[in-house]
């Protein structure tokens, strides 16, 4: 199974010594394909300490797209632990991929790495606009595993709530035209 070196090729610490969270915004993600591996770039890029991710390296990528709509929107907040081997990704498990075909992705990964050498790249957003695709070993650089994310979308209820409601209305009905025959 092909695996990545280990770790990233670059890490951002803190004056302790404890790794930082790289945040990748959608404006930085050109440079990024370049310079990922790159001391001098990553040191541009905003870093800082979160208390939840400590075990492991971890990247903040800026979501980009409405391909994820329904889990991950435009503008959230991804946070990737970085996957050292693809053995680690398990069906279904979303992932931000870093391609030199596709660049910086957010997608649902079917992994098919041990049989096909490739993963599978699946979008939430089922509206026909987006449609799965394979992606090579050979051409991923990083993947990083979402571990946990920031969005200043609230979502509302899932719409139990108005079907509820929309099925106690039509049982009155077919209870009432009961009735009333």
């Amino acid at each position: 199974i092909p695996t990545y070196s280990g770790i990233p090729h670059v890490i951002s610490t803190t004056n302790e010594g404890t790794e930082n969270v790289v945040y990748v915004s959608t404006k930085a993600r050109a440079g990024y394909l370049n310079g990922y591996g790159d001391p001098e770039y990553i040191e541009t890029l905003p870093s800082f300490k979160m208390p939840l991710l400590t075990n492991g390296t971890f990247r903040c990528f800026e979501v980009q797209g409405n391909s994820m709509a329904q889990t991950f929107y435009n503008g959230d907040l991804v946070f990737g632990k970085y996957v050292e081997s693809f053995s680690e990704i398990t069906n279904n498990e979303v992932c931000v991929v870093i391609s030199k075909t596709d660049g910086v992705v957010l997608k649902r990964i079917i992994n098919l790495s041990e049989k096909e050498q490739k993963l599978i790249l699946k979008s939430d957003n089922r509206d026909g606009n987006f449609p799965d695709y394979e992606i090579a070993l050979e051409d991923i650089m990083e993947v990083w595993k979402v571990t946990m994310y920031a969005s200043r979308q609230i979502p509302k209820p899932i719409d139990v709530f108005d079907k509820l409601q929309e099925l106690e209305s039509k049982i009155f009905n077919i209870e009432n035209k009961i009735q009333n025959h």
